[in-house]
């Protein structure tokens, strides 16, 4: 089995596989896969059944659990089961029992929560009611009092703007708070293949200076996952508004927003647990149990 780089022109393939198999997490996503495919060591199995990914990241021996045909999947974990240090990622509920059923005794489970991926409801965000959403409405309003707020979809004549912001927030942020990975260099790359990944996004303006560019894609026929969100301004309020104002441009049929996960980052989930997400999808990884 030949595990190679991830490149483009896999795109089709697995997000068909993925789509087609009812697959709805990020990770497993064809943009998260090639964005994140240099920084978390990635590479890919495709044989238009089914696909599954090498994490270097997880481990020397470690592989996302695999998407697609069941048995082809279980034809992959057996192979690989007898072998030292083989682990399973971003795994979802279904795969664990998948593992119990058919390698009983086989593995040692664990929640994974820093892979958890956050889940927004789109109507409920933007309409701020309720008791919870009191403080989030206050700072939004008396943003909006205070500054001049507007805002351009993403195109091809303000990209280089959008990547000047990335490279500017990159000089005072670098890597993700000293665990190894540079999600700046993935933003900027999402931006220069926006179109080739069918991604879509705005850039916001305050006082006339760009100070947050968004962007995502769907990753499924309801649920939008917003990769890319990078602020220039530490006002309050300002991040929950970019957020509103990206969700006022999707489609009607957008329910959810994926927010993906928070590796374990403290700021970050804080961030994430205060704009009041309405499920938390539970991840799991698997450890074979040899011996």
């Amino acid at each position: 089995m030949e595990f190679k780089a991830i490149e483009l022109a896999h795109r089709a393939s697995v997000d068909e596989i993925r789509q087609r198999h009812g697959h709805t997490l990020s990770s497993h996503s064809f943009v998260s896969l090639f964005l994140w495919r240099t920084e978390m060591g990635l590479s890919l199995f495709l044989d238009g059944r089914f696909f599954v990914v090498k994490c270097l990241w997880k481990g020397r021996n470690s592989y996302l659990f695999p998407c697609g045909d069941p048995g082809m999947s279980a034809g992959f974990i057996g192979a690989h089961v007898s072998e030292p240090d083989f682990k399973l990622c971003y795994m979802r509920d279904e795969d664990v029992d998948f593992l119990a059923r058919e390698f009983p005794g086989k593995f040692l489970t664990m929640p994974d929560r820093d892979s958890a991926e956050y889940l927004y409801d789109r109507a409920e965000q933007t309409g701020m009611r309720g008791s919870r959403y009191s403080s989030l409405r206050r700072q939004v309003r008396r943003l909006e009092r205070e500054h001049e707020l507007d805002m351009e979809p993403l195109t091809r004549e303000n990209i280089a703007r959008a990547r000047g912001l990335v490279a500017d927030w990159r000089a005072v942020h670098p890597g993700i708070f000293g665990i190894g990975l540079d999600d700046a260099e993935v933003s900027l790359e999402a931006l220069e293949l926006r179109e080739e990944l069918g991604l879509s996004g705005v850039l916001v303006r305050v006082d006339g200076v760009d100070g947050a560019v968004l962007a995502g894609g769907f990753i499924s026929c309801d649920t939008f996952d917003l990769c890319l969100a990078k602020t220039a301004f530490r006002l309050p309020g300002f991040d929950f508004y970019t957020k509103l104002v990206l969700y006022g441009q999707l489609p009607e049929e957008c329910r959810f927003i994926n927010r993906e996960e928070d590796l374990g980052i403290e700021g970050l989930r804080a961030n994430k647990l205060g704009m009041h997400p309405c499920a938390l999808t539970r991840i799991w990884e698997g450890t074979a149990v040899n011996g």
